[in-house]
């Protein structure tokens, strides 16, 4: 949890967030951020490909890293794995507001 108000807090100062406060704009989500941040990468990436003279060592490379499984998918603990819900019964007061 703290390592994600940790980015949260950071992509406060994503100069495209910046943009939106420095304007007196309603901020962007951290979702679209991250999202625009990830396809930034991606678009770098492919013009380092292109531009690259080894770029069939660098495909080799990067499939290999990725099929030996070094991009590992997490567990996560926000959709409760193993939890219980608790009790899902009406409290008293809830039933007696129902009643009236």
């Amino acid at each position: 949890m703290i390592v994600s108000l940790f980015v949260d807090h950071c992509l406060f100062f994503h100069p495209d967030q910046q943009d939106f406060i420095d304007d007196k704009l309603a901020a962007c989500t951290v979702g679209s951020l991250i999202r625009q941040i990830r396809a930034e990468c991606f678009l770098e990436f492919v013009e380092y490909l292109i531009s690259a003279e080894d770029r069939h060592q660098i495909l080799d490379d990067l499939v290999k890293y990725l099929r030996n499984g070094k991009y590992e998918l997490m567990h996560s603990t926000k959709h409760m794995p193993g939890r219980t819900l608790g009790r899902l019964e009406p409290t008293p007061s809830l039933k007696q507001k129902n009643a009236a």
